[in-house]
């Protein structure tokens, strides 16, 4: 399974989270409502967004329309990379 993940993307740290998941689920498959649930956090070029759970789009667009359109998507100071 490593090796399939790094051929997916060749990043440890990517191979490391997917793991971490999977092993979540393997113990115990109730934990898939709470990452199914869990919002996303988007690092753009302009700034990190949170999405509102159920986020859904038809085309894409900049993240900095979306940003001017929803202000209070940005992540508090304290979570933003950079």
């Amino acid at each position: 399974m490593h090796r399939a993940l790094w051929g997916y993307n060749n990043a440890d740290e990517y191979v490391e989270a997917v793991s971490a998941y999977a092993d979540l689920l393997r113990r115990d498959e109730r934990n898939f409502i709470g990452i199914y649930n869990w919002e996303i956090h988007f690092f753009a070029a302009v700034g990190d967004l949170w999405l509102p759970v159920g986020y859904r789009i038809e085309e894409s667009f900049p993240a900095r329309e979306y940003i001017e359109a929803s202000p209070w998507s940005t992540s508090p100071p304290s979570v933003t990379s950079g």
